[in-house]
């Protein structure tokens, strides 16, 4: 599957500002990077580094005034690529460290205390084993059932909503994959 991203960001600038950004696709198994292209108005001198994690990097000081940085992305990605490797353990909820647990909370966009939600997620995991299965279940059920269209959806749109409209960009996708992992806790 072919995949083309743009990205326009603009500041206003108070002081110069060291800056550090990731705003490439990795470059790993499972997906070829065909274009990547990146920019700033005025332009800025910038170096491009990979961190320790193979993250490919940008770092540039950015003057005061208005910036805009502009980056346009095309990748080929297999549509089927899932990780191979063993997983840890499923952890029970009261097992976790308490520190964790603000992450398996409702939220604003990934509404996991509706009962929709909840009975979605319990259908789509059926009695796929608890952990890895029920992740990759969902996964697999959201780009069965959902189209990936930019422009459909806005700063407001939740899970639930995605749900309903069967379309979403790559923030939807993810509200909606955490939202169903959720209700699942």
């Amino acid at each position: 599957m072919k995949i083309r991203g743009k990205s326009v960001f603009t500041y206003q600038i108070h002081t110069p500002t060291t800056v550090q950004m990731l705003l490439s696709p990795r470059r790993q198994e499972g997906q070829i990077v065909l274009k990547e292209e990146f920019s700033t108005n005025p332009l800025v001198p910038f170096s491009n580094y990979n961190d320790s994690y193979e993250n490919h990097c940008v770092r540039a000081v950015l003057p005061v005034g208005q910036l805009t940085i502009t980056t346009e992305i095309e990748v080929l990605v297999d549509e089927e690529e899932a990780p191979s490797a063993p997983f840890p353990p499923y952890i029970l909820v009261e097992n976790l460290p308490t520190e964790t647990l603000v992450y398996l909370s409702p939220s604003r966009y990934c509404q996991s205390d509706l009962y929709e939600l909840q009975n979605l997620a319990s259908q789509i995991v059926g009695d796929a084993s608890w952990g890895y299965e029920q992740v990759e279940a969902i996964r697999r059920w959201i780009y069965q059932h959902i189209r990936y269209q930019y422009n459909t959806t806005n700063s407001a749109t939740t899970a639930l909503d995605v749900v309903y409209q069967r379309v979403g960009v790559c923030r939807d996708f993810t509200h909606l994959g955490i939202a169903l992992c959720r209700t699942l806790s």
